[in-house]
This record gives C-alpha cells, sequence and structure tokens, in this order.
C-alpha cells in the first residue's frame, strides 16, 4: 500500500498535475485527490494497482524500509530510476 505522501512526492518528481497523472493512469482526479488527502483510509486496490503502474511506466518506483529483526514499517519513499534504466516504452509528459 503506497501513502498519501508517497503518492504526493511521485507526482511532484514528474511534475505532473492531478490531471495528467489521471489519464495515464486512468482513474479520475477526484480520486487521486482524495487518495492524497486521506479521504479514503483504505482506497480501492485497482485504483493503487493503475497509480503504482502509471508511476512505474514512467521510472518511479515506491519503496518501503522494514526492520529485519521485526519487520516493522520504518520509512516510506519514492524513487525516480535514472534515464538509462527506465523502460524504452516510458515518455514523459509536458
Amino acid at each position: 500500500m503506497i501513502t498519501s505522501e508517497q503518492l504526493r512526492a511521485a507526482r511532484a518528481l514528474l511534475d505532473w498535475t492531478r490531471l495528467e497523472l489521471a489519464e495515464v493512469a486512468n482513474i479520475s482526479p477526484e480520486t487521486i485527490k482524495n487518495i492524497e488527502c486521506s479521504y479514503f483510509k483504505k482506497p480501492h486496490a485497482k485504483s493503487i494497482e493503475k497509480l503504482v503502474q502509471a508511476f512505474a511506466g514512467h521510472g518511479v518506483d515506491f519503496i518501503e524500509l522494514k526492520s529485519v529483526s521485526t519487520d516493522e514499517l520504518k520509512a516510506v519513499g519514492v524513487t525516480l530510476l535514472p534515464v538509462d534504466k527506465q523502460k524504452p516504452t516510458a515518455k514523459r509528459k509536458k
């Protein structure tokens, strides 16, 4: 599960508006707003899957850091792959 903070950070990495992300992920901008503002406590798995796939296609990955000893979640983040490591079909909007 990605967090609202990760979603906003991922959009910022690509300099995308909610509308641009909505077009790429094929979900409504209102759904994105509701997830980003934590209006949905548990967003639909299909919406999250579409968002993750949309970002993955443009070199963005969501990461989690867990404790080895307790499996406790320690941190979450977002990474952007270098252009030479991205999928050849990924084209940035704008």
